[in-house]
């Protein structure tokens, strides 16, 4: 017996986490390790990023045209999974206009941790304390996305592990989650 399967969609993938998470570091060794990605994120974030072929630059101003666009754009031409990192709040955002998105939450392993590390390179105790408030904020905003992910004392690569292992599964969906236009 033969079974055709379907070949999988490309995802649009959000990816946040609270202030601290380690983002940035995340989606760098996504990089390092060729996870085959367009990654879109925020002018002025992440630099080391901008000047790369599969990196796409968003200006905050225009985001929901430029992102959308972009993301259909890149899937349609290229077929690749595209990954957007943003700030928890313009991600919940992304998260209501694109409902076929996958969500991942990257946090800390306790808000005792991320202030440790807060207080190795912040020496101002009233910064240290407003940065604990948003991310308290942050966190209360977990229940809009799908998936969190623990990143666990900075152990980069089982964070990425469990990263690819979400996106692994998505793409073996049954009923895959459909963009708002059929992907060709």
């Amino acid at each position: 017996m033969n079974f055709e399967l379907r070949k999988p969609q490309p995802l649009f993938i959000v990816l946040t986490g609270s202030v601290g998470s380690g983002i940035s570091t995340i989606i760098q060794r996504m990089k390092e390790i060729g996870i085959p990605f367009h990654f879109i994120v925020p002018e002025g974030k992440y630099p080391h990023l901008h000047h790369d072929s599969d990196v796409f630059l968003f200006d905050e101003n225009r985001l929901p045209n430029h992102i959308i666009g972009e993301f259909e754009n890149s899937m349609l031409k290229i077929g690749k999974d595209v990954l957007i990192a943003t700030d928890v709040k313009t991600a919940a955002w992304v998260v209501k206009q694109i409902p076929y998105a996958t969500t991942i939450f990257i946090v800390r392993e306790s808000l005792e941790e991320v202030e440790k590390q807060l207080r190795k390179s912040i020496n101002n105790p009233a910064e240290i304390s407003h940065l604990v408030k948003v991310i308290e904020g942050e966190m209360a905003m977990l229940g809009n996305f799908q998936y969190v992910v623990v990143n666990h004392g900075f152990h980069l690569d089982n964070t990425v592990d469990a990263v690819r292992a979400i996106i692994r599964g998505e793409h073996l969906r049954v009923k895959p989650k459909i963009a708002s236009k059929p992907l060709i």
